[in-house]
């Protein structure tokens, strides 16, 4: 990593964007994404952009892992294609894009695939500032990944300019992005509170949908027919202790409005929510100690679970659960879980817990290393569900999981000067 070190510009926070590409056989074209139930093997490349202070360049390394399907080992290697995989796992390399005037270390992302008019399919990525900053403007930057080799900036779309002197903070909590790829929505809990929509295909402000009176917008996450949203909200701008009433909405997302809402029960605080594929129940996870389960039929709040302690220990355990993601075949979600025993504040463990939906139980955990000084885990997960990373805000690595044997397969390593911030996946 003799490489990394050189690049003494990269210091204080920074961001990654974790993105994947799953299904496509030796040959599929750079640019596009296919998928051939008949493949011998599934490839799948991990991603990953890095970005250093305010206006500094754009990093990418790719990590790729192949899995065999029916036992059957893949063909051996052709002429050059050693080299290309090899070339798959060099460290960062340096990408001519930047990002100027980016507050990097509030900084959102997330990765998916954008469905152009003809039908093919690009990866994608949009970073937004999520806090947002009084001497610049609200930006999604939108870039295009290039067959997972490079990735181009290929624009921005303004959510609100610059407010001359400061003015008030734009307070952009969450993003979401559509399952096509072509709808994102921005919840801004700030002045003035609403959902913001960008045409990701043509990079425009598409709508927006002012929240009702006291309520200000946290997370929010498509249903799987994109034509839905369900948008968690506060009943105050600014978080306290305990959490002030929260409440559901239903979003039309075509229509731009909101159909159905729901008051959650008290102390029921969502900073971080998953749909099931089935479009059936919404998981939802805060900085606490539970996962909450909500009927989106019937938009009720039926479970509270607890998950930090490790399986079969039943001593009392302090800690939280704050990020949540789900399979894409929806038999099971994963948290992450930093804890320590309720009398041994310094024996601190830190994991990510695999639950059956269907039971809503642990079935396991990976453990995760978990040093000093790091704080707020972040996960992604690849579009096949087999590779999960997950790393820490101002850690120096992120480990990678074979999920289909629950085992860590590799650790990607960061320069201690270098602050991860975030992490997303498609």
């Amino acid at each position: 990593m003799a490489d990394w070190s050189r690049r003494k510009w990269m210091q204080g926070a920074g961001l990654t964007a974790l993105l994947s590409q799953a299904g496509c056989q030796r040959g599929c074209e750079d640019n596009l994404v296919t998928q051939d139930e008949d493949a011998l093997f599934l490839l799948s490349f991990l991603i990953l952009f890095f970005w250093g202070q305010p206006g500094s360049e754009l990093l990418t390394r790719v990590y790729e892992k192949r899995h065999m399907r029916d036992n059957l080992s893949p063909p051996a290697p052709g002429p050059g294609e050693e080299e290309e995989e090899q070339r798959h796992r060099t460290p960062a390399s340096q990408l001519p894009s930047t990002i100027p005037s980016l507050t990097a270390a509030t900084a959102d992302v997330v990765g998916g695939r954008l469905t152009l008019p003809d039908g093919s399919v690009r990866r994608a990525a949009y970073l937004a500032d999520s806090l947002g900053d009084r001497q610049v403007d609200g930006r999604i930057f939108a870039f295009e990944i290039d067959g997972g080799k490079t990735a181009r900036l290929r624009g921005a779309v303004t959510l609100r300019p610059a407010v001359p002197g400061g003015g008030t903070p734009l307070e952009f909590r969450d993003t979401a992005l559509s399952p096509d790829g072509r709808l994102l929505i921005v919840s801004q809990s700030g002045t003035p509170p609403q959902w913001i929509f960008v045409d990701t295909l043509n990079l425009t402000v598409a709508g927006r949908l002012m929240a009702p009176a006291s309520v200000f917008p946290r997370v929010v996450a498509f249903a799987p027919d994109g034509r839905t949203a369900y948008a968690v909200a506060s009943s105050q701008q600014f978080g306290v202790t305990p959490p002030p009433p929260h409440s559901l909405h239903v979003i039309d997302t075509v229509a731009r409005g909101i159909t159905r809402s729901a008051t959650l029960p008290a102390n029921t605080e969502i900073l971080d929510a998953v749909v099931s594929p089935d479009g059936g129940l919404l998981i939802g996870v805060a900085n606490a100690a539970a996962i909450h389960i909500v009927d989106l039929a019937t938009l009720t709040y039926s479970a509270r679970v607890a998950g930090v302690n490790p399986p079969g220990d039943t001593q009392p355990y302090s800690g939280t659960i704050e990020r949540v993601l789900m399979s894409p075949t929806g038999d099971r979600f994963y948290v992450s879980i930093t804890r320590n025993p309720s009398n041994n504040s310094n024996a601190r463990s830190a994991a990510v817990g695999v639950f059956d939906l269907a039971s809503a139980t642990k079935i396991g955990e990976l453990p995760l290393r978990y040093p000093a000084g790091v704080i707020g885990p972040r996960m992604g997960l690849s579009r096949d569900g087999i590779l999960l990373a997950v790393g820490f805000q101002r850690g120096t690595e992120v480990q990678v999981f074979d999920t289909s044997t629950d085992r860590e397969i590799d650790a990607i390593p960061f320069p201690a000067s270098f602050g991860f911030a975030a992490l997303a996946a498609s």
